[in-house]
């Protein structure tokens, strides 16, 4: 995610990342002031190839596979990833994650 938000935000662009433990878990947030996600795009971007229809974002490449593996890694770890963007402003992911866990609660 941090290095999408580089690659979409530019070179004048800026990616931040903040992590914190709060109340049982990990709160992570990756923030970028990129172009922004399109409202009708924010629910697909965590499917499988899944690359926004845009000719700036299919420019810099990639094969939409990034972020279906974080959410599935997040997931996998008793956690939740969620998107919130803003056009012309940029996007934040924000990931929960528990600071324990429970053995056997996700395991395959």
């Amino acid at each position: 995610m941090v290095s999408d938000g580089k690659t979409i935000a530019g070179v004048a662009g800026e990616v931040r990342v903040i992590a914190k433990a709060v109340n049982g878990h990990f709160a992570v947030s990756v923030m970028d002031t990129g172009p922004g996600i399109p409202e009708q795009e924010r629910t697909r971007i965590f499917e499988q190839f899944h690359q926004i229809d845009n000719s700036n974002t299919k420019a810099k490449g990639g094969t939409g596979l990034g972020l279906a593996i974080a959410k599935q890694i997040v997931e996998m770890h008793g956690g939740r990833i969620r998107v919130e963007s803003t056009l012309g402003k940029g996007t934040t992911f924000l990931m929960k994650l528990p600071t324990r866990a429970e053995i056997g609660k996700n395991a395959p």
